[in-house]
C-alpha cells in the first residue's frame, strides 16, 4: 500500500512539473528565474528568442546582463520592499525598462518581479516583454495626431458604427472654420437673415 501511495504522489509530481515545463515552453513572454545575488538558474525558450541568446549562454550570467536596471540592489531592494500579494507571503512588481539583447541592441521592455518565500528559500522570476512593437505603434499615432493637428485643413473623424454618428476627433482647423461659420451665423441672424440667403451662405443649425 504504502509503494502504491508513494507512486501515485511520484506520478502526480511528475505530472505538474510537465505542465510547468509546459506553460515555460510555450509563453510568449520571456520568464527568467533567479537567485537573490542575480545569477539567472533558468530561462525558458521564449527569452532565448527575445534577448537573442541561447539558454547555456545565459544561465549562470547576472541579470544586468539582460536587464541592466535589474542590478543586485534594485533586487535587494523589491525584496524588501516590493508589493505584497494578497493571501500570501510574496511580492510583486511591475515597471517599464530597457532589455539587452545579443550584440548590445537595446530594447524597451515591460518587466514583472515576483518572489516567494519557500522552505527552500525564496524563489525569484521575471516575466519580461518585449514592447518595440507597441512602442513603435504608440509613436506612428503621435506622429500621425501631429500631422493632423499641424494640417491646414479641417479634419474630422466620425463612428460609423453608432447611427448618431459622434465625433471622436476634430483638429484645430476644423474648430476655428465652425467658429467663423458661427460668426457669420449670428451676422446674418442680426441682420434679419437675408443678406445670408442672397450669399448662398449654408449656416450651421
Amino acid at each position: 500500500f504504502a509503494s502504491r501511495e508513494l507512486n501515485a504522489q511520484m506520478a502526480a509530481l511528475a505530472t505538474i512539473e510537465a505542465l510547468n515545463q509546459s506553460v515555460l515552453d510555450t509563453a510568449a513572454d520571456a520568464i527568467i528565474g533567479f537567485e537573490p545575488d542575480g545569477y539567472i538558474t533558468l530561462i525558458n525558450p521564449a527569452g532565448c528568442r527575445i534577448f537573442g541568446l541561447e539558454a547555456h549562454d545565459i544561465i549562470g550570467s547576472m541579470m544586468e546582463r539582460l536587464l541592466p536596471d535589474v542590478t543586485v540592489e534594485r533586487i535587494t531592494r523589491f525584496m524588501q520592499e516590493g508589493v505584497m500579494v494578497s493571501g500570501s507571503s510574496g511580492r510583486t512588481e511591475r515597471f517599464d525598462t530597457h532589455g539587452m539583447r545579443n550584440g548590445g541592441v537595446m530594447f524597451p521592455a515591460e518587466v514583472a518581479l515576483g518572489l516567494l518565500d519557500t522552505a527552500d528559500g525564496p524563489r525569484l522570476t521575471c516575466i519580461s516583454r518585449d514592447q518595440s512593437e507597441k512602442k513603435m505603434a504608440e509613436d506612428q499615432l503621435r506622429l500621425f495626431n501631429r500631422a493632423l493637428e499641424c494640417s491646414a485643413n479641417g479634419v474630422v473623424i466620425v463612428d460609423l458604427s453608432y447611427p448618431w454618428l459622434p465625433v471622436i476627433y476634430a483638429n484645430k482647423a476644423i474648430q476655428v472654420v465652425l467658429l467663423l461659420l458661427l460668426v457669420i451665423r449670428s451676422l446674418v441672424v442680426g441682420m434679419g437673415g437675408l443678406q445670408g440667403l442672397e450669399l448662398g451662405i449654408q449656416l450651421p443649425q
